[in-house]
Formats: C-alpha cells, sequence, structure tokens
C-alpha cells in the first residue's frame, strides 16, 4: 500500500514524522511517499492530487492520497481542538482513495471525476 501525502509542512517538519508515525501505527506494512507543496497553496495540493490520483496504480496496490493543506479562511481565530474546514473523501475511477480537508482548489481537478465524493464522518 503507498500512502501519498501531501501537505504544506516542508521537508524535515516534525508534522511529517508525526503523520508517518500514526499512519504506520494504524497501516503497519503502508509505503508513506511524502510530497510538500508551498505554504496554504491548496490549487498546488490540488494538482498533486490529480498527479498522482489520476494516473494507474502498480497492479495489485492499493494506494491512497492524504493531504492536508488548510488555510482555515473561514476563521482566522485560534480554534480549540485544531478545528477547520471538514474532511472530504473521494474515490477516483482509478481506484485510488483521496482524504482531506475541503479547502480552496485541494479537489478541483478531481471533483468532476470522482466515482465517489462525500464527507468523512468525523468532527470537523
Amino acid at each position: 500500500m503507498l500512502v501519498h501525502i501531501i501537505a504544506d509542512y516542508g521537508f524535515g517538519d516534525l508534522a511529517f514524522a508525526e503523520v508517518v508515525q500514526r499512519i504506520k501505527l494504524h497501516l503497519p506494512d503502508a509505503q508513506a511517499i511524502l510530497t510538500p507543496v508551498p505554504a496554504i497553496a491548496t490549487l498546488a495540493a490540488g494538482f498533486c492530487i490529480a498527479q498522482l490520483g489520476l494516473n494507474q496504480a502498480p497492479a495489485g496496490t492499493i494506494i491512497i492520497i492524504y493531504h492536508n493543506v488548510a488555510p482555515r479562511e473561514d476563521d482566522e481565530q485560534a480554534r480549540f481542538g485544531n478545528a477547520g474546514e471538514r474532511l472530504a473523501f473521494a474515490r477516483l475511477p482509478t481506484g485510488v482513495r483521496v482524504i482531506g480537508v475541503n479547502a480552496g482548489y485541494a479537489f478541483s481537478f478531481v471533483r468532476d471525476l470522482a466515482v465517489e465524493l462525500r464527507w468523512a464522518a468525523v468532527a470537523a
């Protein structure tokens, strides 16, 4: 299983390490691939999601794309529990699953192509 992590953390940022550690806790056989984008660049994140998600996966490989680029444009104040925009889920025609914050342009390149698009059942 490949888990692409697209985020605006930057290489060497502790946040990438924390996310990889949490993913490996629940998916111990997953191979995490880190893809940084510039800070709050939802357009760049959306492009990466499409580039990785709309290309065929190697035979027998499950691919999950997790993205976390969230400018929190709805409210700039600090939030309890790090709340923000809603978490969305998409399944693409290639079988790739995408989960991430529904912010800015993050889902714009795959929204109309998704076989399934819905909100994740978690608190914002």
